[in-house]
């Protein structure tokens, strides 16, 4: 695999940058001296044709700066939003338990009311079973004495 610009440190990829752009900038300074030399001159067309080769290559290399840094972001947020859906789980998963936890304790206390309340109704009932029981028990001695006194 051959070695590419990117597996340099990045302070070399730097002083490389900057070696172009001098390299660029003395060339142009040759060329002028040149053309100054040879009494050349540039026709205007020319001048802006390279200006603007220049100008694209320097926007060129800005957007692509700036794309870099938005995917950069974008990722960055959507790492940030992940976590915050992850948190956001947690957060729900814990107030469900909390709140079913709470409805079993409304259910258990009902539950238990409700059964205090038959216990309390059939203690009732009993008592009231014993003492029709023992009323009729009274009733009957009183007739048997009723009848053997008579």
């Amino acid at each position: 695999m051959p070695i590419q610009l990117a597996d340099f440190p990045r302070w070399l990829r730097a002083l490389f940058a900057v070696f172009l752009i001098l390299f660029f900038f003395n060339a142009l300074y040759a060329f002028a001296f040149f053309t100054a030399i040879w009494h050349l001159r540039i026709d205007p067309g020319v001048a802006t044709l390279m200006g603007a080769i220049v100008g694209l290559g320097i926007v060129a290399w800005q957007v692509r700066a700036g794309f870099t840094n938005l995917i950069r972001s974008q990722q960055h947020r959507e790492d940030i939003e992940t976590e915050a859906r992850r948190h956001q789980h947690t957060l729900d998963v814990g107030r469900e338990a909390r709140r079913t936890d709470e409805e079993r304790r409304v259910l258990l206390a009902a539950l238990k009311a409700e059964i205090i309340g038959l216990m309390d109704h059939a203690q009732t009932a009993m008592q009231h079973s014993e003492d029709q029981t023992k009323r009729r028990q009274e009733k009957a001695k009183k007739e048997k004495k009723e009848k053997a006194t008579e």
